[in-house]
């Protein structure tokens, strides 16, 4: 994911439905349909639309209705909407667990409930452990299914391998129809008569791209631009922890026309081995030299830095003294990351968008500091 800061400074240098009736017995019928999207760096993002129809449905909807998940799957972000005037609208929910059940319960207040009878209820959730490493595949188990207080009537679930994986196998055996589009590897199935409660999962094991390699989680990640007369100087901070296999080299792509690249931790220097491109690539490719080898659930907190050219990556409004630097994606999702910029001595900080959440002037320097949060994998 890209984000812009804008800085100003002075300085000397310039869907498809799914439907709820009732039964003969006066319980609810739901039908749901649920896409699963297995993206690159072991992220998974969860969609289930739900349609509720008729008298019930709008007693549920407004009263509570809840849905989630065996609890051993945990996701990060979540998100519940409804469907009124042809857009999605944000609905409040709150954490319901029951026995064996991480779920939601959330409720469409009378203002965005539509004219008709139909009531279309988006749960959006992302998980970003839910692949395993088991060399030469990545595997990830998920729920054919939500969990819901009622039976399911039927259900349609969609599957997404990341871009130019190849699948390789799952269990149990399930009666998808697989096919490819655009690149892209999808599994396809329907069911009915599902109970309430439902646990059944399935694994999917896919042989992934070879610039998807790692299974990283950053915990934080510390992003520093010192602005020079003619260059910017970048160092990362990172903290990572490896969800993966060991790793004895670890391979990091840098914006082109990266140089002087370096690489140290808390001990000293490590080792920076370039790779040789073709001419029209259009990134640096090194390979940093952990001091030992990088196990798995280990955590590893190396600095890298390296110098761009100020003008190609901090661009400045014509006319203006703001200036745009595009803050570079990462392949992994990071927890927390932190954005700080130097400027030039003498330079003077005026505003930026988004908003700092501190400035400090040391000597003729002064440092900028913003908090973007959470990072999703480029």
């Amino acid at each position: 994911m890209y984000l812009l800061v804008a800085l100003t400074i002075v300085s000397v240098f310039q869907p498809t439905i799914t439907v709820l009736a009732a039964s003969d017995d006066g319980a609810p019928i739901i039908d749901v349909e649920r896409a699963v999207m297995i993206g690159e760096a072991g992220m998974v993002l969860i969609t289930d639309i739900i349609t509720l129809q008729g008298s019930l449905g709008r007693e549920l909807a407004t009263n509570g209705f809840w849905t989630g998940f065996p609890e051993q799957y945990v996701n990060e972000h979540r998100q519940f909407d409804v469907w009124k005037d042809e857009k999605w609208q944000s609905l409040t929910f709150e954490e319901v667990s029951k026995e064996n059940f991480t779920g939601y319960s959330t409720r469409v207040p009378e203002t965005l409930l539509p004219s008709e009878d139909l009531i279309k209820i988006r749960a959006s959730y992302m998980g970003i452990d839910w692949v395993f490493q088991a060399v030469p595949v990545f595997g990830t188990t998920f729920p054919l299914y939500p969990a819901l207080e009622y039976n399911i009537s039927s259900a349609i679930l969609h599957v997404e391998l990341p871009p130019g994986a190849d699948y390789a196998s799952m269990s149990p055996i399930v009666n998808f129809t697989k096919y490819t589009e655009e690149g892209i590897y999808m599994l396809d199935y329907e069911s009915d008569n599902i109970s309430s409660y439902n646990t059944e999962s399935v694994l999917i094991s896919y042989t992934p791209t070879p610039w998807d390699e790692y299974l990283l989680e950053g915990l934080s990640m510390e992003h520093h631009v010192t602005i020079n007369s003619n260059t910017l100087r970048v160092e990362d901070s990172y903290s990572l922890k490896n969800g993966g296999t060991y790793i004895f080299d670890y391979h990091v792509i840098l914006p082109l026309g990266a140089s002087d690249v370096e690489a140290r931790d808390r001990v000293g220097p490590l080792t920076v081995e370039y790779e040789e491109l073709a001419d029209n690539a259009t990134y640096v490719s090194v390979n940093v030299i952990p001091r030992s080898t990088w196990m798995y659930l280990d955590l590893w907190k190396p600095t890298i830095s390296y110098s761009l050219d100020k003008d190609d990556y901090l661009v400045k409004a014509e006319g203006s003294n703001t200036a745009v630097y595009t803050v570079p994606g990462y392949p992994f999702y990071i927890r927390d990351l932190s954005v700080v910029f130097t400027l030039p001595r003498g330079g003077e900080y005026i505003s930026a968008q988004p908003a700092p959440v501190s400035t400090e002037k040391t000597g003729s320097r002064t440092e900028v500091v913003f908090n973007l949060g959470s990072s999703i994998p480029y």
